[in-house]
Parts: structure tokens; C-alpha cells; sequence
């Protein structure tokens, strides 16, 4: 193995690492009661060489006519979207507010 292709993937290991804890930081709000933050975020590792940006979108999407928050993390890298994982976390937060 060459040293960059270790350099590439220890990259890619620390980029899928961050926007997985992103997911859980969103999922783990959501389950508290707060909305997921959304925005920009730059790399949490401290350090670390990435030039990756992260941003977190939440969004409602219509599931057979039910309305459910959906939440995205993006890592971009020279702003094209080079990993992305979201997760549905449930009905959106108003309605759940409004149902109590």
C-alpha cells in the first residue's frame, strides 16, 4: 500500500466518523425534545488536515401523507458532496408540540 492510499483512507475513516456523530449529536436532540441543529460546521477533530465542511439540513418530507422530519449530513469538500447520510427521526417537532 502506498502512503497515499493509507492518507485516503484514514480521510474517508474520519470524514464517515463525523457525520455519523453529527446523525447521532441530531438524533439524540430530537429524542430530548429539541430540534436538530442544522448549518455549517467545519471538522470537530482536533488537528486533523480535513478541509471539509458539514452541513446539517433538516427537512419534512410526505410518507404516505404523513408529514416526517428527515435529517442530512453532508460532508463537502471543494463544495462538491462527497458523503451523506440522513436518518427519518419522526413527525415534525411542531406537530408533536402541538399534539400535547
Amino acid at each position: 500500500m502506498s502512503t497515499t492510499m493509507v492518507e485516503r483512507a484514514y480521510e474517508q475513516d474520519a470524514i464517515t466518523q463525523e457525520v455519523v456523530a453529527f446523525i447521532e449529536e441530531g438524533k439524540a436532540d430530537y429524542d430530548s425534545g429539541q430540534m436538530p441543529q442544522e448549518g455549517i460546521n467545519t471538522s470537530r477533530k482536533g488537528g486533523t488536515h480535513l478541509h471539509v465542511m458539514f452541513h446539517r439540513i433538516g427537512t419534512v418530507e410526505m410518507i404516505h401523507s404523513i408529514p416526517i422530519y428527515r435529517y442530512t449530513v453532508q460532508a463537502k469538500k471543494d463544495g462538491k458532496v462527497i458523503y451523506e447520510l440522513s436518518t427519518f427521526l419522526g413527525p415534525p417537532m411542531e406537530s408533536v408540540h402541538s399534539e400535547l
